[in-house]
């Protein structure tokens, strides 16, 4: 996903359902969120963030701290009552909007869109602490690990950067062969859709092993769909979700509504419907299970009516991308900073781990570090 996609997606759920689309609780969906407990959740955050900050000695001082991808400000705003100010920076000027009309500190809080794959916009040393979790994880490997090599750069000396980023997919156990036999069959579907726009494929799924299929495994089992040409040929590999509601157990149906999102070139396209143990196998690929295909035609544009849901991504969903821990810690040596702890903590879900890295800004001057900066860029 390019960093333009990820402005657009994130802009699209800020028009949507912006307090869910930050902390998505499935009981508060569609509004359901109360801002007064909203921004409590970032005041418990920043609570338990800076008591481990306190047992680490970083940082030095609480002058300046900036929250990266902050949203509405759920982080920022609990940043302002521990520092004597806070910048809130999003790529989703929607968000930042919101977060600017939510905000209750004056000039303390400055909000800032940045759709650049930098952070030049601030001096070298700037923050006194950098703080960014459940960001970095929609972005592609070569742009959140640029990302943190800016958060150690703009840094202050005695400083510290807490960010959280995947390390990688919970390794699968497949299961047997047998019990990737399923019966697939499409109930309704549109004959034909805007470029681009969601829809839902109702669909009805049989369990046809002699094995039950789980719900709540690491790795759960659910419909996904491919997108074919009309040669049969894979266009798009891995699109739309619906996973069990419930265990269903052998000979079992279930009804699930599948979200998917149409290519984005008009033409006839085959709608390809699987299951998907995730991050294991598709069912098709076992050999066991024949995936079921209905023609659509994909024609023009969303239109502007249905322009801001057409971006938006089904049910929260976005892409995840993981760091390999190993590949986190080698960023960190060559932007010569100090790594002070590493913890795994689950905030991707049961399919991913996860870590959060508290890491120092060794403490030299600030001109020193601009020197540097210079010497780096060649000037």
């Amino acid at each position: 996903m390019s960093l333009d996609d990820v402005a657009k997606e994130w802009d699209a759920l800020a028009r949507r359902d912006p307090l869910w689309a930050i902390l998505t609780d499935p009981g508060k969906k569609e509004g359901g969120w109360d801002p007064e407990e909203f921004f409590t959740t970032g005041e418990h955050e920043v609570t338990s963030l800076l008591s481990r900050c306190d047992q680490l000695g970083y940082p030095r001082q609480r002058v300046a701290a900036l929250d990266f991808g902050c949203g509405v400000g759920r982080v920022t705003q609990a940043l302002a009552d521990r520092f004597d100010r806070s910048v809130g920076v999003d790529i989703a000027p929607t968000m930042i909007d919101r977060a600017r009309a939510l905000n209750h500190h004056g000039d303390q809080v400055t909000y800032v869109v940045n759709d650049s794959s930098d952070l030049t916009r601030f001096e070298t040393g700037s923050f006194d602490l950098v703080f960014s979790i459940i960001v970095l994880q929609h972005m592609e490997p070569e742009l959140s690990t640029s990302y943190i090599t800016e958060f150690v750069r703009i840094c202050a000396p005695g400083g510290l950067v807490f960010f959280q980023i995947p390390h990688g997919p919970v390794p699968g156990v497949p299961m047997p062969r047998d019990a990737y036999r399923a019966e697939i069959t499409v109930i309704s579907a549109p004959t034909a859709v805007a470029t681009g726009a969601w829809f839902t494929a109702e669909v009805q799924l049989v369990n046809a092993s002699d094995r039950p299929w789980p719900a709540s495994a690491a790795r759960p089992i659910g419909l996904g769909n491919h997108w074919l040409d009309p040669n049969g040929q894979r266009i798009v590999a891995d699109d739309g979700r619906a996973h069990l509601a419930a265990d269903l157990a052998a000979g079992a149906t279930m009804t699930l509504a599948l979200e998917c999102r149409a290519p984005g070139a008009p033409g006839r396209y085959l709608l390809e419907v699987d299951v998907v143990q995730e991050r294991v196998a598709w069912f098709g690929d076992r050999g066991v299970t024949v995936p079921t295909q209905v023609p659509i035609e994909v024609v023009g544009r969303a239109s502007s009516e249905g322009g801001e849901d057409a971006t938006v991504v089904a049910d929260g969903h976005m892409d995840m991308y993981g760091v390999p821990r190993a590949d986190v810690e080698a960023v960190l040596r060559r932007a010569d900073a100090q790594l002070l702890l590493v913890e795994e903590v689950p905030r991707c879900g049961p399919d991913w781990v996860s870590y959060d890295y508290y890491v120092a800004k060794p403490e030299r001057s600030r001109r020193g570090w601009r020197r540097r900066a210079r010497r780096s860029a060649g000037t």
